[in-house]
Order: C-alpha cells, then structure tokens, then sequence
C-alpha cells in the first residue's frame, strides 16, 4: 500500500483490494445519494441498482489502482477513488464495462448509469487507456 500524501488530518493511499468493499461504503453514504448521474439515472432510488455499483467498484479496484483518502484520527476512510485500466478489447468482444453491465446487471438503473458511463467515456477518447471509472467522495 503507497501513502500518497496528508492534507489537513487527511492521508491518502492506494487502495488494497481487500480494503475496496470497507471503501465502498463511503459510494453508498454519499455518492449515490449526491450524483447527478445517479440522480438523473434512479440509483439513489434503487438499493439492488446501488449494490450492482459496489460490485462494479470492487472488482475495479483489484487492478490496484484506486486510491482512498483515510482520516488520521478515527482510521476511518471518507473518500474514495475507484479507477479501472482498460484495454480495446478483440474483435467481437465487449469491453469491461459494456460486459460488467450485459453479464452481472439486473437492475435498470445500474445499466443505465453504465451505459452512460460508457456513452461518456466514448467522447473522451483519451481517457479511455487511462483510467475508466473515477468514483470521488471527498
């Protein structure tokens, strides 16, 4: 685990996979409830849909590149970043998110809210090697 700085009782780390589901607490106390995508999309609404996110953000973070803000007094973590490296994938397969969504999705909320993603990412093509999800709390 790399420290990557402190700032005002604030430490900020990469985060351990085995830390991501402890983490992603802070998606469902604050994000799905605050962001606009989720608003415009009904996950704040939709506790199957906000679970389906957890999962997505979880499995993101086993590529060992999010990071999680942790407050040096109580050790508890209050911001989260969850990032996803992902590759073009072979012809006739679907990319990470577009299977993560068709394969483990059954709500209609997490669908939609990935294929927004999707949709969003596909305009910002330079991220796309990047990093793919960016999940903040803070």
């Amino acid at each position: 685990m790399t420290k990557w700085g402190e700032k005002n009782g604030i430490e900020f780390w990469t985060m351990p996979p085995e830390r991501a589901e402890e983490a992603s607490e802070v998606l469902r106390n604050g994000f799905f409830e605050d962001e606009a995508f989720c608003n415009y999309t009904g996950i704040s609404e939709d506790s199957e849909g906000q679970k389906e996110l957890s999962n997505l953000a979880v499995t993101c973070a086993k590529d060992g590149i999010s990071t999680m803000a942790i407050d040096i007094q109580t050790g508890k973590i209050v911001g989260v970043s969850y990032n996803k490296i992902q590759v073009i994938p072979p012809p006739g397969q679907k990319a990470f998110f577009a299977e993560f969504r068709d394969s483990r999705c059954k709500s209609k909320t997490a669908k939609d809210l990935i294929s927004e993603m999707i949709l969003a990412l596909w305009m910002l093509p330079w991220q796309f090697s990047v990093h793919y999800l960016h999940l903040s709390v803070l």
